[in-house]
């Protein structure tokens, strides 16, 4: 049976690309919205949870946001170390981990901060940073520039690598492959930590011959471009933040507040393309049921002569079904490859975002998605056959 189905789809081949393409196209778009839109959602969501406040220069408050949980953007510019010392040693805060950029290593930045700060993540090789130029890589920087524990590189000024990039290529700037953190799918994956004082020390500081990426300020004196912070308690928090929004050329950010707001401008993008997906969805599921129905009218004569020649109704109803499963597993598996494929390939732009998309990750809801459209495909095929055998397009007698 299943060799004559095949053949027999060779026959009517060009109908039944064009009905797996259609399928194809209805499965992509509809997997490709919801897992990607989920996981950006989830991406956000996840990389402020652990901390209440972010101290930094005044600015764009979502600017500030992006670039210390995401690592995107550019900094506002500096605040002195001595407002981390101050706001470390606050009753107030129970957390408090400076951040310092200003350069990268083949475009992947480095993050000056404190050992601490990796004890949120698992680092699956080796250890924490526990000196200067000793380094824990991200695991897409593990990955893509081939580096392993032990290796050495130097850093590049500025947050890109560009023609007029200037190396730190001093004797004592090579920095060492300390740790590697295990992948997060998040834009963790994609940076470098290292101490805080290895960022300062390759900056030369009390040097005037950097430009405004530098985490030197003016007078030569150590800054941090931000401060995470975990407050003790939500009265803490309100308190620290009225406190130092009221300081001129500083600012306190709530993140779950700016993301909140950022998240309901993503929610509203999402529902325009999920408005958008619906229709294109709709469109693709009339053209497998006019594309079926027409074929289904095609094979009334085989149907005529098989039944002639005394082939059971039901051996002919099983010969049409599987004709179809073969059509519609074909479709699923490429629908899942192929959007899987995009998935990695749209992951190229969302990581400049600061967003990582896992390509093996697989919702629950997408199953009953696909089995949705693949049951709404088939029903046209069930339809038809029987109407064939009801005696509406032949005469069973």
């Amino acid at each position: 049976m299943l060799k004559f189905s095949l053949k027999h789809m060779v026959i009517r081949l060009g109908k039944h690309i064009l009905t797996a393409v259609s399928l194809i196209i209805t499965l992509i778009v509809s997997l490709l919205a919801y897992n990607i839109s989920n996981q950006v959602k989830d991406g956000i969501v996840g990389s402020y949870k652990y901390y209440d406040t972010i101290l930094g220069p005044s600015g764009s408050q979502t600017q500030l946001v992006l670039n210390t949980l995401f690592y995107t953007d550019k900094p506002l510019g500096l605040i002195g170390y001595d407002e981390y010392e101050k706001i470390a040693g606050d009753s107030r805060v129970a957390v408090a981990i400076p951040f310092a950029e200003g350069d990268n290593y083949n475009n992947a930045r480095i993050i000056g901060t404190e050992a601490k700060y990796l004890d949120e993540f698992t680092i699956s090789q080796g250890a924490a940073f526990d000196g200067e130029y000793e380094a824990v890589i991200g695991f897409n920087i593990a990955k893509s520039k081939g580096l392993k524990l032990g290796d050495t590189f130097y850093s590049v000024h500025g947050l890109t690598t560009d023609v007029n990039s200037h190396s730190h290529t001093g004797e004592n700037e090579q920095y060492t492959v300390a740790g590697i953190l295990a992948k997060t799918n998040t834009a963790t994956d994609n940076v470098i930590f290292t101490d805080i004082n290895s960022v300062w020390e390759s900056h030369g500081l009390g040097h005037d011959d950097h430009d405004d990426d530098d985490c030197d300020d003016e007078h030569g004196e150590k800054g941090v471009t931000a401060v995470l912070i975990r407050c003790t308690s939500l009265s803490a928090q309100m308190s620290l933040a009225g406190e130092y929004n009221k300081t001129a050329g500083m600012q306190a950010v709530n993140p779950s507040v700016v993301m909140r707001a950022l998240m309901n401008n993503v929610d509203v993008t999402k529902n325009i393309v999920y408005v958008l997906c619906a229709v294109i969805l709709t469109m693709n599921l009339f053209i497998i049921s006019v594309i079926t129905m027409l074929n289904m009218y095609d094979v009334k004569k085989d149907v005529e002569l098989l039944r002639l020649i005394g082939v059971s109704k039901g051996r002919i109803e099983a010969v049409v079904y599987v004709q179809n499963l073969i059509m519609l597993c074909v479709s699923i598996l490429f629908g899942l490859g192929i959007s899987r494929f995009l998935m990695a390939v749209v992951d190229t732009v969302t990581r400049s975002m600061g967003i990582v998309l896992d390509t093996a990750k697989f919702y629950g809801l997408e199953a009953a998605i696909a089995s949705g459209i693949v049951l709404t495909a088939f029903l046209p095929v069930f339809i038809a056959v029987k109407k064939i055998f009801a005696g509406r397009i032949i005469d069973e007698k």
